[in-house]
């Protein structure tokens, strides 16, 4: 009897043990049931346990500015610190129970999540996710080519300069002022000694028929 009475007391001793042994694990991590607490009203989103990547956190982009160790329970990010050329899409802090994301605009006093009690816990590490820039150069709107680069060949009609010698555009040449046709053709020959010489000899004509004229009724 007292020998299976040990066996029992031992064997119950054994089970509580290992029940024991099981137990204080569950005990430190926290349930999956329990609430992760920000502590902070600015937090967009909070989880856990952990995050190493913006994909973890649930942002886009990729990690472009972090510090694995950091020391104290709050950080401040610098403006000037974010890389040249991204947009920022979310900050993490990690520490405690889990982790908190920021938005890209706030940059002071980020802290984790508290620790059960309402303690804050010191940071593990934090991170910043950007996405790159995207610039697309300006376009010239259709029509608006700017002076002085008319491509050479595509001189508007009716627009060619005086004494080229080209015919232009149709219905810009000016025409001579009084002219009903074509002009003529300037031969360099002045007209006013050919009226003199014919009105000379017309005149001499005229004399000569004048002073024949007697003989012949004489005859």
């Amino acid at each position: 009897m007292i020998r299976r009475a040990g066996v029992i007391v031992s064997t119950i001793l054994a089970a509580g043990l290992l029940s024991a042994a099981f137990a204080l694990p569950a005990m430190a991590t926290p349930k999956p049931d329990d609430p992760i607490i920000s502590g902070d009203d600015r937090v967009i989103r909070t989880g856990g346990p952990n995050a190493n990547s913006c994909d973890d956190a649930g942002l886009e982009g990729t990690i472009i500015l972090k510090d694995d160790k950091p020391s104290g329970l709050t950080v401040t990010i610098k403006a000037s610190d974010i890389p040249a050329g991204y947009d920022v899409t979310g900050i993490v802090v990690k520490g405690g129970p889990g982790f908190n994301v920021y938005p890209p605009n706030v940059l002071t006093n980020l802290r984790a999540p508290q620790n059960k009690g309402g303690q804050q816990p010191a940071l593990s590490h934090w991170f910043v996710c950007g996405v790159k820039k995207t610039t697309t150069p300006p376009t010239q709107p259709p029509g608006n080519t700017p002076p002085g680069n008319t491509p050479p060949g595509n001189t508007p009609p009716g627009n060619t300069p005086p004494g080229n010698g080209g015919t232009g555009g149709t219905g810009n040449t000016p025409a001579a002022q009084g002219s009903t046709g074509a002009e003529l053709a300037d031969t360099g020959v002045s007209t006013t000694i050919p009226l003199i010489a014919g009105g000379v000899l017309v005149l001499l004509g005229g004399g000569l028929l004048f002073l024949l004229r007697p003989n012949r009724r004489r005859g």
